[in-house]
């Protein structure tokens, strides 16, 4: 998996702004923060989200307003959302 980012890394027109040892290191804390997420939604519904949006919305509504809003992390080589795709209870 790591090849895979890094290469997608490498590749990216906005690479090419940041330092990409830096840009790795942002990836991968993304991709770790977007992995707990997704985990502890399973653990508390027994399934993974349809979509991240979903995720999202799921988390923010059980917050209080007053605190900090959940966001799904971005890819920081494109910042754009990651591709998610629910695949019959895994990801």
């Amino acid at each position: 998996m790591i090849l895979v980012l890094t290469i997608l890394i490498l590749n990216s027109s906005r690479a090419a702004e940041l330092n990409k040892e830096e840009l790795l290191n942002k990836c991968i804390q993304n991709i770790s923060k977007l992995q707990t997420l997704l985990e502890y939604y399973y653990i508390e519904f027994g399934n993974y989200p349809y979509n991240l949006k979903e995720m999202e919305k799921v988390y923010n509504k059980k917050i209080d307003p007053k605190e900090r809003k959940i966001t799904i992390p971005l890819d920081p080589a494109t910042g754009k959302e990651f591709i998610y795709q629910n695949s019959n209870n895994s990801y």
